[in-house]
């Protein structure tokens, strides 16, 4: 099925799975509803579903995010999906089987990866201090589980505005269908909670072994340009609005100026010297400082509108 449109970090359809196995058919396998990967999966700019009952990461899964688009990774152990009888009067047009088992396991084998890394094939830029589109991880079951030497690499995945687990947003929005994390993992399974499905984790693990690791910390050796942290400016009545006596200043009124956006500075005098323009500006968002650049006025628009790399 579709994805919900209003989640623009996945491109694509929702996969779901509905029962694995029969009593009373014969399979060829004694693990139906597994999924392996043993191998290299090179997925740039776009979203890896792996979905069943038991879910085996053993090999690598390689994704890029760009300015544009992100790389997703959805490893979900969650099955007995059906079609809802009752679809056009009550509920989606897919609901999970709730008097059966739903969710499995999933398994992040020893030495396995999951990456996600910033295109550096990508030239283009955009302004402000965040993508809109961020590399996204979601593993979703009843066991989750990180055995030794797996690795999760994801540079700067943070929450992405809208981003919306597969299965749990089926029924229209469960309590937990929002993903709220760059690397987002729910050990549960679907019940029903006054009288609408949802995701409870009472029943669920996760296990992260020794030397299991996740890392969502930003690029590093990483050379970006020291000009872009200067910026030239005129302070006119927006930037001068809580500066009354500049305002009639003619020596500043207007003026171009060229100020150094890493450095900011507190109400109370303290000067700082930040190492990049963004972390001086959130520093800004955070309270930390009151002024960017000069204490003549608010250049801290100005700051916003640096143009930067995915990297």
């Amino acid at each position: 099925m579709p994805h919900n449109s209003g989640d623009p970090s996945l491109r694509g359809k929702d996969v779901y799975i509905g029962r694995v196995s029969d009593p009373s058919v014969s399979t060829l396998t004694k693990a139906p509803g597994t999924v392996q990967n043993d191998g290299i999966i090179s997925i740039p700019e776009g979203n890896l579903t792996m979905a069943g009952k038991t879910i085996n990461q053993s090999g690598v899964i390689d994704s890029a995010t760009s300015t544009g688009l992100n790389g997703r990774v959805d490893l979900l152990a969650l099955y007995n999906a059906m079609m809802n009888p009752e679809f056009g009067t009550s509920g989606a047009a897919v609901i999970y089987d709730t008097t059966m088992p739903n969710s499995g396991t999933v398994t992040l084998a020893e030495g396995s990866v999951i990456r996600i890394l910033p295109d550096a094939n990508d030239q283009t830029t955009v302004t402000g201090t965040s993508l809109a589109l961020k590399s996204l991880v979601s593993i979703e079951g009843n066991s989750i589980r990180m055995t030794k030497g797996s690795l999760i690499l994801a540079p700067g995945a943070t929450a992405t505005a809208g981003a919306l687990s597969q299965v749990l947003s089926l029924n229209g929005g469960t309590p937990n269908s929002d993903l709220t994390d760059g690397v987002s993992m729910l050990a549960g399974t679907i019940g029903i909670s006054g009288g609408t499905p949802s995701f409870s984790t009472v029943s669920g693990s996760i296990v992260m072994d020794s030397s299991a690791e996740i890392d969502v910390a930003g690029s590093t050796g990483v050379n970006v340009q020291s000009s872009q942290n200067y910026l030239t400016l005129q302070l006119r009545g927006n930037e001068l609005a809580n500066s009354p006596i500049q305002r009639i200043n003619t020596a500043i009124r207007g003026r171009t100026i060229t100020i150094d956006a890493r450095i900011a500075g507190t109400s109370s005098g303290q000067i700082l010297q930040f190492s990049s323009a963004a972390d001086a500006y959130a520093a800004y968002l955070a309270g930390q400082v009151s002024w960017i650049g000069t204490p003549l006025g608010d250049a801290t628009g100005f700051s916003n509108l640096i143009q930067r790399s995915v990297s």
